[in-house]
């Protein structure tokens, strides 16, 4: 019987000796001898969680991105630099420099990673299946792109800032014989339409677990609620909201969801049968 297993490698939390947390996420996942990181972490604590949790970037078949920021990317540099040839997975965008701008200033959010630093791309803008059972959304179907931006998010074309829609934004998806577990990596497009693309993709298969980030620690209570309400219909077994979640989300989930909730946060193991 083939077991796939999912280790936090980074988050903003952690609860274990001799592993170090920051803001940041990415997970190891391993289906038989195949071994992904999706996200590497912003890779100040990487290099040290990897050898930690007994994980060998030599072992490693690839990198899937959920997006180009610096907090999802920033252990690309290092990754790449022991293994050059690492095939890397993720949407066409990730490479344009991103910024966040506020009255304060502006913040650089990008990756500082060029294409063409990166030997093996794979550009997954579409959903696309990495091994069997083992997918990456591809870009975010909606109605309305605009609807969700807020637009402090920047990213620059042509030596030109524009509001930058997330079009590079994704999650991954196993398939497993409890159902669909969902990879999520800051959600930018929404933690809904996110699921419901997901649910498109897969004909409408039961949701099983739901394990990252949801982009909601400066959401307002009404939104909070929204996706409260949204996850009560989905029937799911399992729910691990991390890094960019928040603390007032991940409180009030538990206090709805209560056992199905889990703490996650580095060195947490998730395993489920293929």
């Amino acid at each position: 019987m083939k077991n796939m297993e999912i280790k936090v490698v980074v988050d903003n939390s952690v609860h274990k000796g001799q592993l170090l947390a920051e803001h940041g996420l990415s997970f190891w996942i391993k289906l038989g001898n195949k071994q992904y990181l999706f996200d590497t972490g912003q890779g100040l604590v990487l290099e040290n969680n990897l050898k930690e949790l007994g994980i060998k970037i030599d072992e490693l078949n690839g990198i899937l991105l959920s997006h180009g920021h610096y907090d999802h990317a920033g252990g690309l540099k290092s990754l790449l630099k022991a293994r050059p040839d690492l095939k890397l997975y993720g949407h066409s965008n990730i490479f344009f420099p991103k910024y966040s701008q506020k009255s304060s200033g502006q913040t650089d959010r990008g990756m500082k990673i060029t294409r063409d630093d990166v030997q093996n791309f794979i550009p997954v803008n579409e959903a696309k299946e990495i091994e069997p059972g083992l997918w990456m959304t591809g870009e975010i179907e909606l109605d309305n792109r605009e609807e969700i931006m807020r637009s402090d998010y920047k990213l620059k074309v042509n030596d030109e800032l524009k509001v930058d829609y997330f079009k590079d934004d994704q999650a991954s998806f196993i398939e497993t014989k409890a159902g669909i577990v969902v990879l999520l990596g800051c959600s930018h497009s929404g933690v809904i339409n996110t699921l419901d693309y997901i649910k498109k993709l897969t004909a409408g298969k039961k949701i099983a677990a739901i394990i990252g980030g949801m982009h909601l620690i400066n959401a307002d209570t009404e939104e909070i609620d929204a996706i409260i309400d949204y996850l009560k219909g989905l029937d799911f077994d399992l729910l691990v909201p991390l890094h960019c979640t928040g603390f007032k989300a991940a409180a009030k989930m538990n206090s709805v969801f209560k056992d199905k909730v889990a703490a996650g946060g580095v060195g947490e193991k998730f395993a489920f049968q293929l």
